[in-house]
């Protein structure tokens, strides 16, 4: 298995219709960790991934009528952070009472904005994903922009505490309330690595699954067996990055080797406001 390639693209702030793709659709809910949730090999997910439903991370739907492998369980195929899983349709149709849910909503043809902004105004507001309830947003806040629908952009309040909402921005305002994000600046508060430093990190993970799938090629080989290769996996494509060794009963034979991964890694992040945190097994990436 190879590791997901683990990139986040920070885009100049273009006219926004510059940047407009085709319309699509996307799932929003309060406690998406209530679900039942299959991922893309139609198992359930592991604890590792349930971690990833975070309330009212948007998730894009690819098909709203899927179907598993099983020829007769309906459900929802969606992706997020590069990521595909199959939610079970009933779910979402009865969950807000079934599953206590609480505030479900199937945003319709909104269309992708997919960058990252700093805002340079005090007076922008964000409203709540269910627009009950808003605040004021503070200069200098990095907001990731997801989608447009209706004037109303989706967007992520990056930091030590995530939160997701809606912004009103029109084009007129562009450049006013806030500016792009390059690359190559680094802000405090900014709670995304930089290009260059994931593909450093990402050479890590790539250099650790190659020497994993050489000793046991050598294994299988000299001891006629069919072992299934681990391999280390991205979970998570923000803040806090996680990954994983997969399968996870080869997380404690290789505690040790995981240490010294977290090790080389963390020498890239020198210098920088992220820490790294290792268990046997797992690797995650955060704020200091």
């Amino acid at each position: 298995m190879v590791i997901v390639p683990v990139l986040i693209l920070i885009l100049f702030a273009a006219p926004l219709h510059a940047r407009l793709q085709a319309s699509t659709n996307y799932l929003l809910v309060e406690h998406p960790e209530r679900l039942v949730v299959y991922n893309r090999y139609q198992q359930h997910i592991t604890p590792e991934e349930q971690k990833l439903f975070m309330p009212f991370i948007p998730m894009k739907i690819l098909d709203a009528s899927a179907m598993l492998n099983d020829g007769f369980t309906s459900c929802m195929k969606i992706e997020f952070q590069a990521r595909i899983f199959y939610l079970l349709k009933d779910d979402i149709l009865e969950g807000a009472g079934k599953r206590a849910l609480g505030f479900v909503r199937i945003v319709k043809n909104a269309v992708e904005v997919n960058d990252t902004v700093r805002l340079v105004s005090t007076k922008l507001m964000m409203f709540s994903p269910d627009k009950k309830k808003h605040h004021l947003l503070q200069s200098g806040k990095i907001l990731v922009r997801y989608f447009c629908q209706r004037k109303q952009i989706f967007v992520k309040l990056t930091g030590q505490r995530t939160e997701y909402g809606w912004i009103n921005v029109s084009e007129k305002k562009n450049g006013k309330e806030y500016i792009a994000l390059r690359p190559d600046q680094n802000h405090e508060e900014d709670a995304l690595l930089s290009e260059g430093m994931q593909k450093r990190i990402q050479s890590k993970f790539i250099e650790a699954n190659k020497a994993l799938k050489d000793l046991f090629a050598y294994f299988n080989h000299e001891a006629k067996a069919q072992k299934i290769v681990p391999q280390w996996r991205a979970i998570s494509l923000e803040c806090p990055y996680m990954y994983a060794l997969e399968p996870e009963d080869y997380a404690g034979q290789f505690a040790e080797s995981t240490n010294y991964l977290a090790s080389d890694i963390d020498n890239i992040l020198l210098g920088t406001n992220f820490t790294v945190v290792s268990h046997p097994g797992k690797i995650e990436i955060n704020l200091k």
